[in-house]
């Protein structure tokens, strides 16, 4: 994702920039809605997380939670972060950061 944004950036007029939040974990996936309009999407505690985890990633920077980081084993570029404060939880969790090549140096 970040390697075609940067490409897509080189030839935008108004560059977007963006952040990415992994979690792992079980999910309810289907269809939501009617007939007439019916989408299909994800629910799930995973899912809460890495939209919070995405809510709080700069541009360019990758979010893990510790399932994902888990593995992701050893040898993955990630660093852990101070435990992140997000909104409806009520403790701060425990977030690592994967380093890409295109992601804002820290």
């Amino acid at each position: 994702m970040l390697e075609v944004r940067a490409r897509m950036n080189r030839t935008a007029t108004q560059p977007l920039e963006i952040g990415i939040g992994l979690a792992t974990g079980p999910v309810v996936a289907g269809l939501m809605g009617s007939a007439d309009r019916a989408n299909y999407t994800v629910l799930g505690g995973c899912v809460n997380l890495a939209s919070r985890l995405c809510a709080e990633a700069r541009p360019g920077q990758i979010l893990l939670d510790a399932t994902t980081c888990e593995r992701l084993g050893p040898d993955a570029p990630t660093h852990p972060l101070p435990p992140l404060p997000l909104k409806g939880y009520p403790e701060p969790v425990p977030a690592w950061e994967c380093r890409h090549p295109l992601a804002d140096p820290a």
